[in-house]
């Protein structure tokens, strides 16, 4: 008598997919990220929230569009993120003094505290999903994929002095406040003087053109060709 053996089969991907290292990097990271949500969800955050957070840590005060640019979120994802975090009392947002125009995103000790809570969940998530692999090989895997994002992802690449850069926005923001625009007659002077009380020229004030001033008193509109 013959036995008949059934097998049962799990559905899956074709071979030549679980070959490849960019399907199976796809398709765990997707797992990764699901179930990393599944373990923040008890908390009331996401790991979006994490990563606000984090980074916040790092950079104890950042304005919206550097942490939208440093973790690649839309401006208007973001500011629902911060809308929820503060809510919960985890940051607090504040007008920037070098341009009132900006917020400044700041941590608060509650922040600090949720942090270390939403970091010692993803830790344990962590060991967990990479439990086949031992000490050595987790840290060549993190070396390796540390290649692959500095080449593919150029966020993930020399790291930003985020400071360096604030400063220098900062200052930006202050000589755009502070410029003026220059305008000058046809004899090339400034028109300051007539701020200083001297008497106004009769002359309408003309701006520089592609090859040639126009007025912009309204009396004349015509070019006149600049000398040499």
């Amino acid at each position: 008598m013959s036995t008949t053996e059934t097998k049962t089969l799990l559905p899956g991907p074709p071979r030549e997919f679980l070959e490849s290292p960019t399907y199976l990097l796809k398709r765990l990271g997707m797992k990764a990220k699901r179930r990393t949500m599944d373990a923040l969800d008890p908390t009331g955050l996401s790991p979006y929230h994490h990563d606000v957070l984090a980074l916040l840590e790092e950079e104890p005060s950042e304005t919206q569009a550097m942490i939208a640019g440093a973790l690649g979120f839309d401006r208007s994802h973001l500011v629902g993120l911060l809308d929820e975090l503060e809510e919960a009392k985890l940051i607090e947002r504040r007008r920037d003094p070098d341009d009132r125009r900006r917020h400044v995103v700041s941590l608060t000790p509650a922040g600090k505290t949720k942090l270390a809570e939403l970091r010692a969940i993803v830790t344990a998530f962590e060991d967990e999903f990479l439990a086949p692999l031992d000490a050595e090989q987790r840290a060549m895997l993190a070396t390796l994929l540390r290649a692959l994002a500095r080449r593919n992802d150029p966020a993930c690449g020399k790291p930003v002095d985020r400071r360096s850069n604030k400063r220098g926005e900062r200052r930006s923001s202050r000589r755009s406040r502070s410029a003026r625009p220059q305008i000058r007659g046809r004899s090339g002077s400034s028109s300051s003087s007539s701020r200083r009380g001297a008497p106004a020229s009769s002359t309408a004030p003309s701006f520089p053109v592609d090859g040639g001033r126009i007025a912009v008193a309204g009396v004349n509109q015509s070019l006149a060709k600049e000398s040499a």
